[in-house]
């Protein structure tokens, strides 16, 4: 039985790998004016991009836009999702230092349901208000 579940891991590893690959190969969908940020979050010179930021736009973030790497505490946290990256605890995400991207703006939040109330008390804590949501459903993979 072993030997079937790293038969699967192996294969699911290289689906991983094939499909990034893929992805990168293909044109980015991401507008030449966006500035996306793919960082250790913990260890970025937030500052830095600011300066960036204001040296080359001459003005504050108009949209934030954030995917966190919530930590889920379920026996089974990425759900069966082969995830590249390090999950981070709660307060971890409330350290990014968002209010120093914006003066005004929006902030758009990725949020699964079990941190919903979680990132309403992380957008109060920076100074935002809740307007409006969206809800995305998702018929799975078949």
């Amino acid at each position: 039985m072993l030997a079937v579940v790293e038969q699967k891991l192996l294969f699911n590893r290289a689906a991983f790998f094939e499909e990034v690959f893929r992805q990168k190969s293909q044109k980015s969908r991401v507008s030449d004016q966006a500035i996306p940020v793919c960082a250790d979050i913990r260890k970025l010179d937030w500052s830095a991009l600011v300066k960036s930021q204001m040296a080359q736009g001459h003005k504050m973030y108009d949209v934030v836009m954030m995917d966190p790497p919530w930590q889920l505490s379920s026996s089974n946290p990425s759900r069966g999702v082969a995830i590249a990256y390090d999950s981070l605890a709660d307060e971890a995400i409330k350290k990014i230092p968002i209010k120093e991207l914006q003066t005004e703006g929006f902030c758009f939040i990725w949020v699964i349901n079990a941190k919903y109330r979680m990132s309403v008390k992380l957008l109060e804590h920076w100074g935002y208000k809740l307007v409006d949501e969206i809800t995305w459903v998702w018929g799975g993979l078949n």
